[in-house]
């Protein structure tokens, strides 16, 4: 598969430990639900069929990206990001199921955009599930929100003509109790590392004994490099505190009391 050719092991094994702009997002808080008027009368412009629903799933998750990592500022990177991270929109794809959905969202994010952190993703999968509990008006405002970022960027306005449009469209007169039943799909799929098939624990795992490695063999020169001082023996009288005889057989000790009596 393609996310499979661009995985990157390095990029993501640095967003893993050098995580210090990650972590400034994780806490961002989106403002991600608004009121929008709607009018359930207009006509669907699209089929109502599952995959509808799972693509409206892949789009607003790749939206959801865009606005934590820009903290809801979109910038001129943000019609790529969207358009990238989406399956949908990138080449058109469909999709069948929630767990195949969720599974082609997480591994894009963990290939193609500036942040390709596993929990920074899941953090996305949150937001994702906030906006649809939010239902088809603040659907249709993201939704909106996308078409604008699009619509200011060449060639990607051509995607509005294509998709974007008709979902505005469509969402609007959208079955309330089809989006319900979705959200609580999306809310309880948990996704694991080893669910979207990049190898990711293996790869963790590898990478935490080479540290563990690194760490003991560094501690091993350390203790090579440290100097015990020896204590030198000193062999004078004096300092061992022992008496010498003299030729005569008497001490030190006795001569020099000889010498004050004389």
């Amino acid at each position: 598969m393609a996310e499979q050719q661009k995985f990157d092991e390095d990029y993501y094994l640095a967003d893993l430990y050098e995580d210090d702009a990650v972590k400034d997002l994780l806490s961002y808080n989106p403002c991600l639900t608004g009121n929008l008027s709607y009018n359930p009368c207009l006509t669907d412009l699209i089929d109502n069929k599952i995959s509808t629903y799972l693509g409206l799933v892949d789009i607003i998750f790749a939206y959801c990206y865009d606005v934590r990592s820009t903290e809801g500022e979109h910038n001129v990177e943000s019609s790529w990001t969207i358009s990238k991270l989406s399956s949908t929109l990138s080449w058109l794809d469909t999709f069948t199921s929630v767990e195949e959905t969720l599974r082609a969202c997480y591994r894009r994010c963990l290939c193609y955009p500036l942040y390709r952190n596993w929990e920074f993703t899941v953090k996305v999968h949150h937001d994702t599930v906030q906006i649809f509990n939010g239902g088809r008006q603040t659907l249709l405002k993201c939704l909106l929100d996308i078409h604008r970022c699009f619509s200011e960027s060449y060639p990607h306005y051509l995607l509005n003509d294509l998709y974007i449009t008709d979902y505005c469209v469509w969402i609007q007169s959208a079955d309330s109790k089809q989006l319900q039943s979705l959200t609580e799909a999306i809310k309880k799929f948990d996704l694991k590392k080893f669910d979207v098939g990049l190898n990711l624990p293996f790869i963790e795992s590898q990478t935490k004994e080479a540290m563990v490695d690194d760490v003991i063999e560094n501690l091993g020169k350390d203790v090579s490099n440290i100097k015990i001082p020896h204590d030198s023996d000193d062999d004078s009288t004096d300092s061992s505190g022992e008496y010498t005889e003299t030729d005569d057989g008497s001490t030190d000790s006795e001569c020099s009391s000889k010498k004050l009596r004389c």
